[in-house]
């Protein structure tokens, strides 16, 4: 107990050694081990010395751990060792209890030394796996369509490898034209791509889309290089400021976070400052409300509404791409058709915490454009964003300036953006609507109840050689059950042509044969014709099994009335995915039927698959060699295990934490695993295998005896090995000779036990079976 760690001695005999004539205190003290708690938190036993008058001296060195660093102090040395007076601290109080051995001292928190800084991001799962990228796959889809009484197939390709950083991957088409029965065969896309973790940064070489920075610039196509900063690497990355709550704690707490008057996260903290990082990342108006609870049921709250942004960055943080390479002409129509050189390449960074600067440039063909961007937050009132560009050509050159502004909260959504563009400014890619003037939208949205909510929006378009097209639309839309939705909206488009139009759509969804279902009814009326579309769909995309959908469209306008049919099926196999459609045109007469099959090859390690096509990462899945046990990922039902207890995970979000998990009530009651859930974090397009190492639980019971003038005795209380497959496998007997020992395949194994006085040699014959429990009866022993 305590009372034995604590030394209470008498200040007589301890004058002689404590007290020193100019260094130390010149009067008696007692050395003692209390167990210390700083504002109820407790700290651990420390060594201290009690003065006669009550004072406490803590070792210099134990200040820190105790968290009173802080504080102003002048040590004074006792036998060479420097003390603290707790007394002579300032804002210090304490009290001791000598029978609980307990030391009790009082802080005024905001002198604690100690800032608590919780981060409240996104939370990544501590045992998730992040394999080394790596995996091969081949996708393939034909589809043979047959109409007008012509046959057509077509087909498109995608190939894949994946090993370390480096992705390469190559996609490309044949069709072949139903009217002059000629054949094209097109490369879409090929790039060997590299991207890193730990930097978020990614090297393109090859074909790819440079990103569009703003309404000012433009998007290229080319073919050449790209490196640029891609938080989607890491899609637990912060890249936006947070918002940031510091408080005090004095005693310890625990702090609820709500946001919206909805509890979202539970803390705990100890005495003293704390700050709470990253509380909330939804975009808009939050209201964040800390409730900070003390052990003794106190209560304070802090209140602080916070505008949270995506558009914004964190003050420090840039984001970049710069691209050059070639222009890619006619794609998707020619393989090889490379132009003129181009480039493209943007930078932001955020400033400050509310601010974000940037600026862009690209150039193509003789068309060029530069400018910058600004975006920064108004208090609560939501974000603006600004920019400038100048662009021309070999016809001239112009500027053009843009303005929007977002607002979002719980029951609000206002946004609004205007661009003018003098005549004669270009982008790098070209418009082809043509020169405009400008252009201007507004939209602005209520939420009356959680379940409803009203909408109104508008649009307008001015180009220089071409009337103002404008539009304005109110929309309604609400939950009137659990699985039943309604929405109404109204448009009416002025311009170089008028119109208007009502559209009512129904929604239900609806469970049926183990499959979840959607219907929807859609009536839409406008000038001069009237119509409605019914449709019928149900399945899982994600998992093996039937899905279908089924429209019917009927129209009417002055030319007469159309209707036409669209019923389609498709069967997500373990190998294959096979489809079937077909339309039929009332007004035309027209018949189109189409037949599919796609699927892919996809391999990682030693381990390969026939499968459905493979859209991003992917895995590989074995548990042991057991048919028939169910797989999900991400919550989804996927598929079952094959003859060789493997299925086959056609997407995994990359970078993403996938959970994928066996039914563990699938597995016979004698196989174990050691863990029925695994949650991974592939790279792009790579393979991860994941197995789940079931084994089965098989043993051996019998009897060991020996035999003296043929009467079978138990060889009891003996201690030895049984050799198994070059493993020593511990063996004992009980009174009777009777053993047991797990994990001993089909074979034949010798062992060796002993017991006091005596020493025998046995030979196990194992039978192949099921059996949990093998019974294997008397086994003879030889001395």
């Amino acid at each position: 107990m305590r009372a034995s760690r604590l030394r209470l001695v008498l200040a007589a005999m301890l004058l002689s050694a404590i007290v020193a004539p100019a260094t130390t205190r010149a009067q008696s003290v007692t050395e003692a081990v209390l167990a210390v708690q700083v504002n109820l938190e407790a700290k651990g036993d420390y060594f201290v010395l009690i003065a006669p008058d009550g004072d406490i001296l803590v070792r210099e060195e134990d200040v820190g751990a105790l968290g009173l660093s802080a504080l102003p102090r002048q040590p004074t040395p006792v036998e060479g060792v420097p003390y603290v007076s707790l007394r002579a601290l300032p804002d210090t109080a304490y009290t001791v209890d000598l029978e609980r051995l307990i030391l009790t001292v009082r802080v005024d928190p905001r002198r604690l030394e100690r800032r608590q800084v919780l981060d409240l991001g996104s939370r990544r799962d501590a045992h998730v796996l992040r394999p080394d990228p790596a995996g091969a796959f081949f996708n393939y889809n034909i589809t043979n369509t047959h109409e007008g009484g012509r046959d057509a197939l077509d087909a498109a390709g995608e190939l894949g490898m994946r090993r370390g950083d480096y992705l390469l991957a190559s996609d490309g088409y044949s069709v072949k034209d139903p009217m002059s029965g000629e054949r094209r065969s097109v490369r879409l896309s090929s790039s060997l791509v590299r991207e890193r973790r730990d930097t978020l940064e990614r090297l393109a070489l090859g074909d790819f889309l440079t990103a569009q920075p703003g309404p000012l610039a433009s998007s290229l196509r080319l073919g050449g290089m790209s490196f640029s900063r891609r938080f989607s690497i890491d899609p637990y990355f912060v890249q936006f400021p947070g918002q940031v709550i510091a408080g005090t704690a004095a005693l310890p707490s625990e702090v609820f976070v709500y946001s919206n008057g909805v509890l979202i996260r539970r803390e705990r903290v100890s005495p003293g400052g704390f700050e709470l990082q990253n509380l909330v990342n939804l975009p808009g108006l939050q209201m964040t409300e800390v409730v900070v609870r003390d052990v003794l049921g106190n209560e304070q709250r802090i209140v602080d509404p916070f505008y949270y942004s995506e558009s914004l960055l964190r003050p420090g943080l840039d984001e970049y791409s710069f691209d050059a390479g070639f222009e890619r002409r006619q794609f998707g129509l020619r393989s090889n058709d490379y132009g003129k050189p181009g480039f493209a390449g943007f930078y932001r960074r955020g400033v400050a915490s509310g601010l974000t600067l940037g600026a862009h440039a690209e150039a193509l063909d003789g068309r060029y454009n530069a400018g910058g961007n600004a975006s920064f937050a108004l208090t609560l009132a939501g974000v603006t964003s600004l920019g400038f560009a100048l662009g021309g050509s070999g016809q001239g050159s112009g500027a053009a300036v843009s303005a929007s502004h977002a607002y979002h909260s719980a029951r609000w959504s206002a946004t609004a953006a205007l661009r003018f563009e003098e005549r004669g400014f270009t982008r790098a890619a070209p418009d082809l609507l043509g020169e405009r003037r400008y252009d201007a939208a507004a939209a602005l949205s209520h939420a009356l109840t959680a379940q409803s909510a009203v909408s109104l929006g508008f649009t307008s378009t001015a180009l220089w050689d071409a009337p103002t097209s404008r539009s304005i639309a109110l929309a309604y839309r609400m939950r009137a059950s659990r699985d039943l939705y309604a929405s109404a909206s109204l448009r009416h488009t002025s311009g170089p042509a008028t119109s208007n139009q009502l559209l009512v759509t129904l929604s239900w969804h609806f469970d049926a044969a183990g499959q979840r279902h959607l219907a929807s009814l859609q009536l839409r009326r406008e000038t001069g014709a009237a119509g409605g579309l019914l449709q019928l769909s149900g399945g899982n995309p994600e998992a093996e099994g039937l899905l279908y959908r089924v429209s019917a469209e009927a129209a009417e306008n002055a030319s007469g009335t159309r209707r036409t049919l669209n019923p389609a099926a498709q069967w997500n196999g373990p190998h294959a995915v096979l489809r079937a459609e077909s339309f039929h045109d009332s007004h035309s007469g027209g018949e189109r039927t189409q037949l599919g099959v796609q699927g892919g090859l996809a391999a990682v390690g030693d381990q390969w698959a026939l499968t459905r096509p493979v859209t991003d990462s992917f895995a590989i899945v074995k548990v042991g060699e057991l048919a028939g046990v169910r797989v999900y990922a991400n919550n989804q039902p996927i598929g079952t295990t094959d003859s060789s207890g493997t299925v086959f995970v056609p997407r995994l979000a990359s970078y993403f934490e996938n959970p994928v998990a066996i039914e563990d009530r699938d597995l016979p009651v004698n196989y174990l695993v050691p863990k029925a859930r695994i949650v991974v974090a592939p790279a792009l397009r790579s393979g991860v295998l994941l197995d789940f190492q079931a084994r089965a639980v098989n043993a051996l019971a019998g009897r060991l005896v020996v035999r003296i003038d043929g009467v079978a005795r138990p060889f009891a209380d003996a201690r030895g090995e049984l050799t198994v497959q070059g493993e020593r496998l511990e063996l004992q007997t009980a009174r009777d000779g009777s053993f047991y020992v797990e994990q001993v395949p089909p074979g034949r194994y010798d062992g060796e036990v002993a017991s006091p006085g005596a020493r025998c040699r046995f030979s196990l014959e194992v039978p192949p079976g099921t059996e949990v429990v093998t019974d294997l009866g008397e086994v003879d022993c030889a001395r």
